[in-house]
């Protein structure tokens, strides 16, 4: 090896190849070794993330990840690996923003903007996941589920499933071997959080106040309380008194109504008039069309079911709207039943 560096040596000063030159030379062999890959890889160094357009063999050591699509890295693999203790949803948050790339912090990834690029990409991330695993480099292709920065509450959070592609939820502390680690530095637009449209208005709600949109907003999914019928009634999502009232007699939802404001306006129980009016048709099947679109991204929603307390009380009796018959009928106001159902109106 040495006389091989000595005639390397005589042969660089006959040549008067300068260092400069030398090492622009060398350079240029290094970056003519790199293997290419359909998608970017990803390589870390500390905290900080660098990308390069294939697997470079003398950066195998810092090799992390692969960039799935503008601004998105997912892990090589399942697991926490060296990343993180466990593969918690708070875990998985606190490394994303710990890390950086081109100066900006990272983030989880949200729900939609990897479904919005998954079609595109999934081939080449499978031919990206050959090349690795080729050059004996494990790594996953289309398998795991990427949490993501959207959650449902203090305990659930949502996920993206590779494999299948649809958007789900999880509890946070679930630690499944199939959760795989992905980092955001992608802007989120208007263009990923679109609305997903419903035949019937959805309604939203924040502490006291009710606002309504013309489709599921997914990024809002936390807020979604119910459906606004052609009325302008306002049903809620599922029987039963939910995290509206503590009991479904009447007196309790006519307090839960009158304590709710829309447009700056107090609610009110309804009419049952107004309902029946309205309820035939074409809003029935509105209603079921609505439900269905929430039922297909995972919201459990109660189809044209339940009896919805009205405003005419008659002593100890109060008047009711049953969806299912499209009929009326009276109980005692004290009375509750597992299909009784949230409703009230701005009229």
């Amino acid at each position: 090896m040495k006389k091989r560096f000595e005639k390397l040596e005589k042969l660089i000063s006959e040549l008067e190849i300068s260092n400069s030159e030398l090492i622009e030379w060398v350079n240029t062999r290094v970056k003519n070794d790199l293997i290419p890959t359909a998608l970017p890889l990803v390589y870390r160094q500390g905290q900080v993330f660098t990308i390069e357009s294939g697997l470079n063999p003398n950066r195998r050591n810092e090799l992390w990840g692969i960039q799935l699509c503008s601004g998105i890295m997912i892990a090589l693999k399942c697991g926490p690996e060296n990343n993180v203790p466990s593969i918690s949803w708070g875990n998985v948050k606190k490394f994303a923003k710990q890390m950086v790339f081109n100066g900006k912090q990272g983030s989880l990834p949200h729900p939609n903007v990897l479904k919005k690029n998954w079609e595109s990409n999934k081939e080449a991330l499978i031919a990206t996941t050959n090349v690795l695993n080729d050059n004996n480099i494990n790594a996953d292709s289309c398998i795991g589920c990427i949490w993501c920065i959207e959650d449902y509450g203090p305990t659930n959070a949502s996920f993206f499933n590779l494999d299948s592609a649809y958007i789900s939820w999880a509890p946070k502390v679930s630690r499944s071997k199939f959760k795989r680690i992905a980092v955001s530095f992608a802007e989120i637009d208007t263009a990923s959080n679109p609305i997903i449209p419903t035949d019937l208005p959805l309604v939203y709600r924040q502490g006291k106040v009710l606002t309504i949109e013309p489709g599921l907003i997914l990024n809002r999914r936390n807020e979604l309380w119910g459906i606004q019928l052609t009325s302008g009634a306002m049903v809620a999502l599922k029987c039963g008194p939910g995290t509206n009232v503590t009991s479904t007699i009447w007196d309790k939802i006519k307090k839960f109504a009158q304590s709710m404001t829309f447009n700056g306006q107090h609610g009110s129980l309804p009419v049952k008039e107004v309902l029946k009016e309205h309820w035939g048709g074409k809003e029935k099947e509105a209603f079921e069309a609505t439900v269905d679109v929430l039922k297909s991204n995972n919201i459990d929603a109660d189809g044209y079911f339940g009896c919805l307390w009205c405003a005419e009380p008659k002593t100890d009796h109060a008047h009711f709207f049953n969806l299912n018959f499209g009929t009326c009928g009276w109980i005692n106001k004290k009375e509750t039943y597992y299909s009784d159902r949230v409703i009230l109106t701005f009229d």
